[in-house]
C-alpha cells in the first residue's frame, strides 16, 4: 500500500470514529441531563458515564476529534503533526505562581505602532469562510461581525485573502467600515497581484499591513501562473515599501528568517507556521520563539506569535517567552459563527480575565513585568 492510500485509509477511519465518539457523547448529554436546568459544570459527568473516561481524558480525545476534522475539511497538507505540536508545546509550559508581592489591577493595555490596544492579542486572518466552514456567513458578513467586535472591544482583527478577488475585497471594506482597525493580509501572490490588493489594503485606511509568507506551502499557490510563494529578501523589500504603512511578515520559524525580515523593512513579524498546516515536522512555536525574540531585542521590530494559543494563560506564556503580542484564529471563528458579535466579545472577555489573573497571580503589573522567570519551560 503507497503512502496516499495508507493515509487516505488513517483518515476515513478517524473520521468514522470521531463522528461515533462525537454521537456518544451528544447521546449522553441529551438522555443523562436536562440542558434546560443543568449547570454546566454537571455536563462532564453526562460525558464521562458513557465513556468511562475522566473528563479530562475526554477533553484531551475531543481535541483531538477536533484536530483531526479541521485537517480534513481545511485544505490540509500533511499528517498534521505540527499542528497538534504547536497546541501541546503551550501546555507544557508551566507559569510561577508568586503572591509574595503589591497587589492592584494589572494593567494589560499595548502600544503598537502609536496604537493603544486593551489587551495584547489580536484575531488571526481567516478567508473564504463559506468554502471552509459553512454558507452563514460569507467574508464580508463575516469580517463585518469580527472586525467590528474587535475594535469595540479594544483589539484589532487580522483578515484573510484567498484566490477569489472578494475575499480582499470584502476584508478591506469591512476594516475601513471600523475606521481603519485592522489587518489586511496578503499572501505571497505574484507583484502584480500584490499591488493590487495592496492598494485595496491602502485604501482601507488600516494601520498596518501584513502578508502571510508562510502561505507558500500551500498547495494552491504553487500552481499558480505566474507562479506565487516564497519571497527573496530584494522582492520583500519591493512590497514593503508598497505598503507606505507598518509592514507585518507572518510566517517566520527561525532567527535567520527574523534578520531576513527587519532586513527588508517589516516593522513586526509573526512567528508562525501556518497553524502546522504546511509543513510536518517543523518544531512548534513556543520552541522557537525566544530565540527568535531574543535576536531581535532592541531592534525595533516587534514579535508577535501564534499558533495552538487558546487560553489567556497561553498569551501570558507567550509574553513570558518574548512576544509582545499574540494572534489566535480558529477560536475567533468559533465565536462568530456561534455568537455572532456577542461571541466575540465573549471570548475576548474569557482571554482578558485569564490574562489578567494570571499577572496577578504571578506578580507582574503590566505586560513590561512579565518575564522569562515567570515561566517553567
Amino acid at each position: 500500500m503507497n503512502s496516499d492510500k495508507f493515509f487516505e485509509y488513517v483518515w476515513r477511519w478517524t473520521l468514522l470514529v470521531a463522528g461515533m465518539f462525537v454521537a456518544a457523547c451528544g447521546i449522553a448529554i441529551i438522555t443523562q441531563t436536562n440542558l434546560g436546568t443543568t449547570p454546566i459544570s454537571s455536563l462532564p459527568y453526562a460525558v464521562t458515564g458513557l465513556t468511562g473516561y475522566s473528563f479530562g481524558t475526554t477533553t484531551f480525545f475531543i481535541n483531538l476529534i477536533f484536530i483531526a476534522l479541521q485537517w480534513v475539511i481545511l485544505s490540509r497538507k500533511g499528517v498534521g503533526d505540527t499542528a497538534i505540536r504547536n497546541y501541546n508545546k503551550w501546555a507544557d509550559i508551566r507559569v510561577n505562581m508568586d503572591t509574595l508581592c503589591p497587589g492592584g489591577t494589572p494593567d494589560t493595555t499595548l502600544e503598537l505602532f502609536g496604537k493603544n490596544f486593551r489587551y495584547p492579542f489580536f484575531a488571526g486572518p481567516v478567508g473564504a469562510v463559506n468554502l471552509h466552514y459553512s454558507d452563514t456567513y460569507t467574508d464580508m458578513t463575516y469580517n463585518d461581525v469580527l472586525v467590528r467586535a474587535c475594535a469595540e472591544n479594544g483589539i484589532a482583527a487580522f483578515t484573510g485573502d484567498g484566490t477569489n478577488p472578494t475575499v480582499m475585497e470584502m476584508a478591506t471594506r469591512a476594516i475601513g467600515a471600523a475606521g481603519g482597525c485592522g489587518v489586511p493580509t496578503i499572501k505571497p501572490w505574484n507583484i502584480d497581484t500584490i499591488r493590487e490588493k495592496m492598494e485595496q489594503a491602502k485604501a482601507s485606511g488600516c494601520f498596518a499591513v501584513a502578508m502571510d509568507v508562510d502561505a507558500a506551502g500551500l498547495p494552491f499557490l504553487k500552481n499558480m501562473t505566474p507562479p506565487a510563494g516564497s519571497k527573496s529578501v530584494e522582492e520583500l523589500t519591493e512590497i514593503v515599501q508598497l505598503a507606505e504603512r507598518p509592514f507585518i511578515v507572518k510566517g517566520v520559524m527561525t532567527v535567520k528568517g527574523a534578520l531576513k525580515a527587519r532586513q527588508a523593512g517589516a516593522a513586526a513579524i509573526v512567528v508562525s507556521n501556518h497553524g502546522g498546516r504546511v509543513l510536518d515536522q517543523c518544531p512548534a512555536t513556543a520552541e522557537v520563539l525566544p530565540e527568535i525574540a531574543a535576536a531581535l531585542k532592541g531592534t525595533g521590530v516587534k514579535v508577535l506569535v501564534d499558533g495552538g494559543i487558546r487560553t489567556g494563560v497561553d498569551v501570558f506564556k507567550a509574553l513570558a517567552l518574548g512576544a509582545d503580542g499574540v494572534l489566535i484564529c480558529r477560536p475567533f471563528v468559533t465565536a462568530v459563527y456561534g455568537g455572532g458579535a456577542e461571541g466575540v466579545k465573549c471570548y475576548i472577555d474569557k482571554l482578558a480575565g485569564e490574562l489578567a489573573d494570571t499577572m496577578q497571580m504571578c506578580g507582574a503589573h503590566t505586560l513590561a513585568e512579565i518575564t522569562p522567570d515567570m515561566v517553567r519551560v
